[in-house]
């Protein structure tokens, strides 16, 4: 665990400190609204360090916050910053308890009942099927039958860490849930009092670096079109869903569509990553400063929609690199600092496509991240 930081010229006097795997996207946002910014996430790139006050970095462990220094960065920063607000992202759904019992922080989002409520697979497929939403068969022992057609999953992880190919599970707590054909989209949504307000209908990509992780998350498509059938299905569903648990704050629900059919995978109860590109789409509108101003109880904000898309890639290393000295297009974000050891796998920037620059934008998108990638490979293997 390290600390950089420098001076905030902020107008907006209590912090917002931002907990997340990656922080970069919720600390620009924060930033641009006025808001003085603490980030704890697991790189402390380039791009975050910039608009953070403070950037604590705690490096992540098999992609996810290692357990006993998360506690303990968690006191540190408490003990250094008493009285703050606080956007739990992802990766921080393990750790809600902790972070709500902190005197003096209030949390921006949903409370850790209501994430317990929407992660505990038992609990979670028990209210779908109560309200008749339909969700793939889950199983909570190993299926019987036709095992290799079973997924497992562990529960309280985010980006897709926690899906594998093992009919007997992988040593942590979980559950069997069954692999159905389907494209995955989410709603991205911005909830207050059990009503909600769409944001926008994503398309959602995957790839699996690791033989025993199918399904990576590696980015988005905005404003998906589903079709009025489906939309109206989709709609029905979310509605119901936000009601019942009560969610505040941005909020996204991940489903597979497949024909005419819908079914609903997971609630994610907090900011999405997917955010970002309505951001990119309207510049005009801070949809932090949306989410903070609802948890903070004002009233729900009604948002201006746009039917544009855009699309965002992540990058991964397929080999072992070093971060070399390159000039990043402005069109990367996530930047990992020189000299940076960049693991197989591991994520190494975020790169766009905006609307108008090619048909197929999430390709345009993938297709600028192999220029990254290959820019990577020569100039670490001029250094060799």
């Amino acid at each position: 665990m390290h600390l950089k930081s420098h001076a905030s010229t902020s107008t907006k006097s209590k912090p917002i400190v931002i907990i997340a795997h990656s922080a970069r996207a919720l600390a620009e946002s924060a930033t641009r609204a006025g808001y003085t910014v603490v980030t704890v996430d697991g790189f402390a790139d380039v791009d975050t360090v910039a608009v953070s006050s403070q950037a604590w970095c705690l490096p992540l462990l098999y992609g996810e916050f290692d357990q006993p220094r998360f506690i303990t960065c968690l006191h540190k920063l408490h003990a250094d910053i008493p009285n703050a607000r606080v956007i739990a992202g992802a990766g921080c759904e393990p750790y809600m308890s902790a972070i709500e019992t902190l005197q003096g922080w209030q949390l921006l989002g949903n409370s850790a009942a209501s994430v317990r409520q929407v992660c505990e697979p038992g609990s979670f497929f028990a209210a779908l099927d109560r309200l008749s939403i339909p969700h793939p068969a889950v199983e909570f022992n190993p299926p019987s039958q036709n095992s290799s057609s079973w997924l497992y999953k562990t529960p309280y992880r985010c980006g897709g860490l926690g899906i594998r190919r093992n009919k007997n599970g992988c040593g942590l707590p979980g559950y069997w849930q069954q692999e159905q054909p389907g494209i995955p989209i989410s709603a991205l949504c911005l909830c207050s009092h059990g009503k909600m307000q769409l944001i926008g209908i994503n398309r959602q990509f995957t790839c699996a670096p690791d033989s025993q992780l199918p399904y990576i998350y590696s980015g988005a498509l905005a404003n998906y079109d589903v079709g009025r059938l489906i939309y109206d299905k989709l709609i029905s569903y979310i509605s119901i869903l936000i009601e019942h648990f009560n969610l505040i704050g941005i909020c996204s629900i991940d489903m597979l569509l497949h024909g005419e059919d819908l079914t609903v995978l997971e609630i994610n109860p907090r900011v999405s990553a997917t955010y970002e590109l309505y951001e990119w789409l309207s510049p005009k509108v801070n949809l932090i400063d949306a989410h903070i101003r609802v948890c903070e109880g004002e009233p729900l904000l009604r948002l201006n929609s746009t039917t544009e898309q855009c699309a965002y890639s992540i990058v991964y290393a397929d080999d072992h690199y070093t971060v070399p000295a390159i000039d990043w297009p402005p069109w990367c974000s996530d930047r990992p600092e020189y000299g940076r050891a960049l693991p197989k796998c591991d994520p190494i920037c975020t790169v766009r496509a905006l609307s108008g620059e090619a048909e197929d934008l999430y390709n345009r998108a993938r297709q600028k991240g192999q220029q990254i990638l290959s820019l990577i490979k020569q100039k670490d293997k001029n250094t060799n």
